[in-house]
């Protein structure tokens, strides 16, 4: 393959098209660097394993540091975030998309991990909203996301996570928004996907007599909704359960790797429920079992069976046992239940009412209307609790971190993915106006000439969907107060009313792209064409919780679940002419109040990608990772950047880094950092600062920051950067090291006046000479190193050239050296050794009382060597050393005799 640069930033790469950048990423990625910069925007490529990037080291090693000062990282982007908050005084957000599987909820894990490790003092207020925060992802995975195709643990909603500050940065509260969550999976569920994890937690979690009281002590399979069965929703035509075809994406027969994921995930899910339970009371919810009797209520809805008698639907004789169980855990009682799921009450004329029996197919589509319309109401009520125990209306500060599904698109695409993909428009919207309009207020600012780039602009996209009175949210809408409105009828409105839109594929352009046009629409997305199926839409945008199942909560004996029907609604029900508000006009409500959130704050991006579809660790497909990086923009997102100028950074830091390559600013400079940069500029490129600028300038001052337009020229610095700091670094360790030598030698040389003294005669010239340990510099020679090398010696505690007497009483010149282990009897020219003896074998050593040099060496009988005499002249100093190297291998103190005998 072509060779790819390994650069930290996009930004600094020498050439720049969707290949290289896909190139870059994986080659990276290989090598285990998951995380790459695009200037301040973060990608971040799911590894699928545990790499361990993210302990309480990595925390200490990127606090208080500037992202360009270590390689790029998910906590680099929330030290950015947290610093600008304390340090500006400024909102700020942190924006992470990509589609499901790329890793969003894990990254906005660790950055509220990052935050809540670095953040305030150790007051209780600000304790207990760090834990809610941390407690709080246990039960909203738990309840929120599910197995999908794509990805285990898919957050099947979306989150924006403010975490409110004071003004010195202490986090004192703390707000949650959810939006969207996936209410259809809890009736059906695709081929080879599950239910939300909750359900399977319950099951496999709770103690038996617990289960038997909520009478959900069936086994998984046998639950209706957990076992693949697709409800059919529409209340119009008859209603089938029928069994989902299993063949889907991963074939019909499951290998043994989804069986090992199976008990995988059963074992994940007994410690899940625990972990829930524990996380409940964390936050301060005492409702739990209240919260169980809900969630098993979900459950046995999905049991209920009726029958046909007459033309209505009533419930059959085996199905009593459930409604009872049902109405106990709703606390209604067993009739009122049983007349919301099969009456409809209809209101005519001025508060006339009368009740309607139901058919089967209408009491079934109640039924899992009720169902769907419990759980999200559950899933807002414990969003509510927990922002109600840190959510503060007075504070300083936030930083929001938003973590929403990525852009979709699936076999068939419906409302939900119409909702997804529409969130993602207006996030790639604000990214592009944001960046982009930084960009331009930077230059602006530090009076460098702006240069233009062409950007795709999805503004009519945008308007495709939203915009008022023709729009696609806005005919949805009005098929839905139509008695007889249908799919059929709004998909042709959209074709019809819409196709002057670009964005609209035309019916017979639509043939070119994989479509369901028959009853459906094609939407030009920035990331794609993704084709709708029209089927459904109208159910799914109205809102399918009536007013009878509302009443039915409002009559509970319970509480919370009075709680269930938020005051809004219940004031709502009073006046019969208002009409209940639809999923797409709430949902676009959610998504213009984020929008104006995000465009209040200073926002960070990171951008997830997902390197395959079976989530293989540390695997790469081209393909993927291509479309991906296609469609998150990054290769536009590199051109904004670059537009110009590839590095741009303050004076102040581009000094600090790179000054050791000037001898004129390091190591010391007291000018200004503008001219310290000219002259860092001079050592890269000489005479470069004194020529006359040209139509397109290498480089640029601005007020306070230098602009390199060239990706190679900070290839250079940094290389010359690199050589200089090893040098420098030698220049250190030669210091360190004459400086550890001289101190040690100043130690022993001190401690060797207490052994000698008074013990032995000595030269008036003696006493005063300073030790120096290798004075015939041995530790140089190759000699020398090899033997080191070989026995595994340390270092040179002593040399010098000696008279050895041999046993048989005759003189020989000698070098003797003693390392941290032994002592060698070297040949003084070759400085090959005659014998080593080892330290730990020494038993004592010997010393006349005279003022002569001999030195007496005995060896431990056990060792069964011979002692070692020699004639020393600095024998203070080998004593010495002896006595320290001994102490140091043996923990014992090394006899030293002074004797004339």
């Amino acid at each position: 393959g072509r060779m790819v640069r390994q650069v930290d930033d996009l930004v600094l790469l020498e050439s720049v098209d969707q290949t290289v950048l896909v190139d870059t990423l994986q080659a990276r990625f290989s090598a285990g660097h998951i995380y790459t910069f695009i200037g301040p925007v973060l990608i971040s490529v799911n590894p699928y394993r545990d790499l361990g990037l993210y302990s309480s080291g990595h925390i200490k090693d990127y606090r208080g540091r500037y992202p360009y000062e270590l390689p790029p990282h998910v906590f680099a982007i929330a030290e950015d975030a947290y610093r600008s908050l304390v340090q500006e005084g400024e909102d700020q957000s942190i924006i992470i998309s990509g589609e499901s599987g790329s890793g969003k909820t894990e990254n906005s894990k660790r950055i509220m991990e990052y935050i809540s490790a670095v953040s305030g003092s150790s007051s209780d207020r600000v304790n207990f909203v760090k834990k809610i925060f941390l407690e709080s992802n246990t039960i909203l995975e738990a309840f929120g996301n599910a197995r999908t195709v794509r990805n285990d643990n898919s957050s099947r909603f979306g989150k924006y996570m403010e975490m409110q500050f004071n003004f010195r940065g202490d986090p004192i509260g703390g707000r949650i928004t959810n939006y969207l969550l996936e209410k259809s999976r809890v009736i059906s569920q695709g081929s080879e996907e599950r239910n939300f994890h909750i359900f399977y937690a319950l099951l496999n979690g709770m103690p038996d007599a617990d289960k038997a009281r909520l009478g959900i002590q069936g086994r998984i399979d046998s639950f209706r909704y957990l076992n693949g069965f697709a409800a059919i929703e529409s209340p119009r035509g008859s209603l089938r359960q029928e069994r989902r075809d299993t063949g889907g994406t991963l074939g019909s027969v499951r290998s043994d790797s989804g069986a090992d994921r199976d008990r995988k995930m059963t074992s994940e899910s007994i410690a899940q429920f625990d972990a829930v339970n524990q996380a409940l009371k964390q936050v301060g919810i005492e409702e739990i079992n209240w919260i169980w009797g809900i969630t098993a209520t979900v459950l046995l809805l999905g049991q209920l069976q009726f029958a046909n008698v007459k033309d209505n639907a009533t419930i059959v004789d085996d199905s009593q046992p459930v409604l009872e169980k049902i109405a106990e855990c709703l606390g209604v009682s067993k009739d009122q239940l049983q007349k919301a799921l099969l009456f409809r009450n209809m209101t005519s004329g001025v508060r006339e009412s009368t009740t309607v029996p139901l058919k089967v197919s209408e009491a079934e589509y109640t039924v899992n209307a009720l169902a769907k319309g419990l759980y999200g109401r559950l899933f807002d009520w414990m969003v509510a609790k927990i922002n109600q125990s840190i959510e503060l209306f007075d504070h300083g500060f936030v930083i929001g971190v938003l973590d929403i599904y990525g852009f979709e698109i699936f076999e068939v695409n419906s409302f939900e993915q119409l909702c997804i993909n529409y969130v993602n428009e207006k996030l790639h919207q604000i990214f592009i106006e944001l960046t982009l309009k930084t960009e331009q207020e930077e230059y602006a600012s530090e009076g460098i000439a702006w240069e233009s780039v062409d950007y795709f602009n999805n503004i009519k996209c945008v308007e495709l969907i939203d915009k008022r009175p023709l729009g696609i949210w806005a005919l949805l809408d009005e098929e839905c107060v139509f008695p007889n409105g249908d799919d059929a009828n709004f998909v042709e409105k959209v074709q019809n009313k819409l196709k002057t839109n670009p964005h609209l594929i035309s019916q017979s352009a639509k043939d070119k792209v994989k479509s369901r046009a028959a009853h459906g629409f094609t939407v030009q997305h920035y990331a794609g064409s993704v084709s709708y199926d029209g089927k459904g839409f109208i159910d799914k945008n109205k809102d399918t919780f009536s007013r009878d199942l509302k009443q039915l909560l409002l009559g509970s004996s319970i509480p919370n679940t009075i709680d269930l029907v938020p005051k809004n609604e219940e004031d709502a029900m009073k006046d019969d002419r208002k009409r209940p508000t639809s999923t797409a006009f709430n949902f676009n409500q959610q998504v213009t109040q984020l929008m104006k959130a995000l465009y209040a704050c200073q926002p960070h991006y990171i951008r997830c990608i997902k390197p395959n579809a079976k989530k293989l660790g540390l695997t790469a497909d081209t393909s993927l990772m291509t479309e991906q990086v296609r469609y998150l923009g990054l290769l536009e997102n590199v051109k904004v950047r670059r537009a110009g100028y590839a590095y741009r950074e303050t004076l102040e830091r581009f000094v600090r880094r790179y000054k050791l390559i000037s001898p004129k600013v390091f190591p010391k400079w007291k000018g200004t950092a503008m001219d310290a940069s000219k002259h860092i500029l001079e050592a890269l490129r000489p005479g470069v600062t004194s020529q006359p600028q040209t139509a397109t300038p290498p480089f640029q001052f601005g007020k306070t920051k230098i602009f390199i337009r060239h990706p190679d020229w900070v290839h250079a610095l940094e290389e010359m950067r690199e050589r200089e700091i090893e040098s420098v670094a030698k220049r250190i360790q030669v210091c360190w090291r004459a400086y550890a030598a001289r101190k040690y030698y100043l130690e022993i040389r001190s401690e060797s006046l207490g052994i000698f003294q008074g013990k032995k005669e000595r030269r008036k010239l003696s006493i005063k000479l300073k030790f120096q340990g290798d004075y015939l510099r041995l530790i140089e020679t190759p000699t020398v190193r090899s033997i080191f090398a070989k026995y595994g010696d340390k270092k040179v505690l002593f040399s010098s050239l000696a008279q050895k007497i041999n046993t048989s009483l005759k003189v020989q010149n000698r070098a003797v050296l003693i390392s941290d282990l032994a002592i060698y009897n070297l040949d003084p020219k070759k400085f090959t050794f005659k014998r080593r003896l080892e330290i730990k074998d020494i038993r004592a050593v010997s010393l006349s009382t005279l003022s002569d040099g001999l030195v007496v060496i005995h060896v431990a009988p056990e060792a069964k060597g011979y002692d070692y005499i020699a004639i020393i002249e600095k024998k203070t100093e080998v004593v010495t050393v002896l006595l320290h190297a001994y102490q140091a291998l043996k923990n014992q103190v090394l006899p030293i005799q002074f004797s004339d005998k």
